[in-house]
């Protein structure tokens, strides 16, 4: 039996390929490899990322979130998989080509705890469990994050019951002088101290159980038209559009997203948007206006093909069609979408709501 100390001595034989396998996104520069972030996101054109691990010392860290220090290739595999053991233990397996009869038993929760905030000591805190449902009592945002807060957020199942939050850090990077945003997850944890074996419940930054539902399940569920977007500050401002009741989101009846972004859309719970009548809801897909990557493709674009697969497993189905803002865009003006425009900003001249109106009178059927 391949135990999860043979797991770890394995990865580390091989660090560069263990990395370049997990984040295609990343690069070495000599003996560093970089990456947009630990998530394995693409960095900024002329940037190497805020996330960086030294693969001769096995040592690394996100900068941007500043508590993320990493000791060895496993506890990247965890970092990525947004502290799931499990998850972290099965991309491991999958990558050194191991059979499930030799998977380790991972332990409930996550291994952040263990990790160092910037140089400092080795934290004794280890999550044992993620306790669902969380308290629907306010949460408490880690002290060194609350200077950084821009905006926090509830997820509940379909049932009502809250399985944790998402909030999200804006700042100046240090290192490289960007303006990073940085969502963490917020759980109601069972945790321990390593060194006096004291256990108690608190909130921490561990993920979301699987499966994580869409933002709002609940009113999902009765809901006939609906928006999906990328982002919890994107769904927010979707949502103040179609509260209106006039403009070129007042046809929806709500919009919503899913947590933790493109990487994370497998770890959803989509079955909130199956039809409950015999008139089918309409889901319509807004990406966020990427750019092209290394393997030619857009982000958010393939981000909506992958969904679309996954909706087209429910029974029934919804009717799901995808916009393409930057498509639509070209008959506004020949200077692209600024990267990564999404509707939670301002329209750039000389756009209008005439314009989200065409994209979403353009939208493509995909189921």
């Amino acid at each position: 039996m391949t135990t999860l100390e043979d797991i770890k001595d394995r990865l580390n034989q091989d660090p560069t390929s263990a990395l370049t396998w997990l984040m295609p996104n990343g690069r070495m520069i000599r003996h560093q490899f970089c990456c947009g972030d630990v998530f394995g996101k693409a960095p900024s054109p002329k940037k190497d990322g805020s996330f960086k691990f030294n693969c001769k010392k096995l040592v690394g860290k996100d900068y941007a979130s500043g508590d993320r220090g990493l000791r060895g290739i496993y506890d990247v595999f965890v970092a990525y998989s947004d502290g799931n053991q499990t998850e972290a233990i099965k991309l491991a397996r999958d990558f050194l080509k191991l059979p499930v009869s030799e998977r380790p038993q991972a332990v409930q929760g996550h291994e952040h705890g263990r990790r160092r905030r910037g140089d400092g000591p080795e934290t004794p805190i280890e999550v044992i469990e993620v306790i669902t449902p969380a308290p629907e009592t306010s949460p408490t945002i880690p002290e060194r994050h609350r200077h950084a807060v821009k905006g926090i957020w509830p997820w509940r199942k379909a049932s009502g019951e809250i399985l944790g939050y998402s909030y999200r850090l804006e700042f100046k990077d240090k290192e490289t002088g960007e303006f990073k945003k940085i969502p963490l997850p917020l759980t109601w944890c069972k945790l321990r101290n390593r060194k006096t074996g004291l256990q108690w419940e608190a909130w921490h930054n561990a993920g979301l159980p699987q499966p994580q539902p869409l933002f709002d399940a609940p009113t999902l569920l009765q809901a006939s038209r609906i928006l999906l977007v990328e982002g919890e500050t994107t769904r927010e401002a979707a949502q103040a559009m179609i509260a209106r009741q006039t403009g070129p989101l007042a046809g929806f009846d709500m919009a919503t997203t899913w947590y933790g972004g493109v990487e994370r859309i497998a770890h959803v719970d989509w079955s909130p948007l199956t039809s409950q009548s015999n008139t089918p809801k309409v889901v319509i897909g807004w990406p966020d206006a990427d750019d092209v990557n290394s393997k030619l493709y857009r982000p958010g674009m393939l981000a909506m093909e992958k969904i679309g697969k996954l909706l087209s497993q429910l029974s029934p189905w919804p009717e799901f069609y995808v916009a393409d803002p930057q498509r639509t865009w070209r008959s506004v003006s020949e200077t692209p979408l600024p990267k990564g425009w999404d509707l939670a900003d301002p329209i750039p001249a000389p756009g209008t709501d005439a314009w989200i109106t065409e994209t979403i009178t353009t939208v493509e059927r995909y189921l």
